[in-house]
């Protein structure tokens, strides 16, 4: 399908149209089962949370530690779970040049400034 195609106002309007049918369902769904099922649902957003923090805390490790080595396994598994990794800095595209930044010095064992 060639840009042009996709771009028609008739693709656009369907997409939006179905967009706002979903959102509607979603919405009449989470009405009708909401007050039935409102412990469950609790219980399961708070799974969902901690699980996301925990992915998140994951996916960060080897930029906090890159000179640890981790096991091959691990690594691959990091690449799965790396959707999740909500680095804004990379999210944010910030046109400007840092020439005349200040080196941040890193202290280790052995190092001085």
């Amino acid at each position: 399908m060639e840009c042009e195609e996709a771009l028609s106002a008739v693709n656009i309007i369907t997409t939006i149209v179905l967009l706002l049918l979903l959102i509607g369902v979603a919405v009449v769904l989470k009405k009708k089962f909401y007050k039935k099922y409102k412990r469950q649902i609790q219980g399961l957003k708070a799974s969902v949370k901690i699980m996301f923090v925990s992915f998140q805390v994951i996916a960060v490790l080897p930029s906090i530690a890159p000179d640890m080595n981790f096991p091959e396994n691990f690594s691959e598994s990091m690449k799965a779970v790396n959707f999740v990794k909500l680095d804004f800095f990379q999210m944010i595209w910030l046109p400007v040049e840092r020439q005349n930044a200040p080196k941040i010095a890193v202290l280790t064992e052995g190092n001085t400034i």
